[in-house]
């Protein structure tokens, strides 16, 4: 039934599926990816807030070439497109 109906959340047993430990692992790589864009582009000479848009697209791109949290990450995409900024992304930069 799951295969077949397709439901948004229950995914277990479908190539939709992942681990808690995969989806952990990519988030953090995925933190890591948006940490070593801000420290590049303050090297660089860039602002805060350019540091930060930087570090916020490494961040968006890296989770869309693992194709999971595709939803979350439409709504980042969005979000990021629009000129806005997100929560977690209001880091402490110097």
């Amino acid at each position: 039934a799951i295969r077949v109906e397709s439901p948004l959340h229950n995914v277990i047993g479908t190539p939709n599926h992942t681990g808690p430990k995969e989806r952990g692992q990519a988030m953090r790589e995925a933190a890591a990816a948006r940490w070593r864009a801000v420290r590049n582009a303050r090297a660089a000479g860039a602002s805060r807030e350019e540091a930060r848009r930087e570090g916020a697209r490494a961040e968006i791109e890296f989770l869309e070439t693992t194709g999971m949290f595709k939803r979350y990450v439409a709504s980042m995409r969005k979000t990021f497109d629009e000129g806005g900024t997100l929560t977690q992304w209001s880091m402490s930069i110097d």
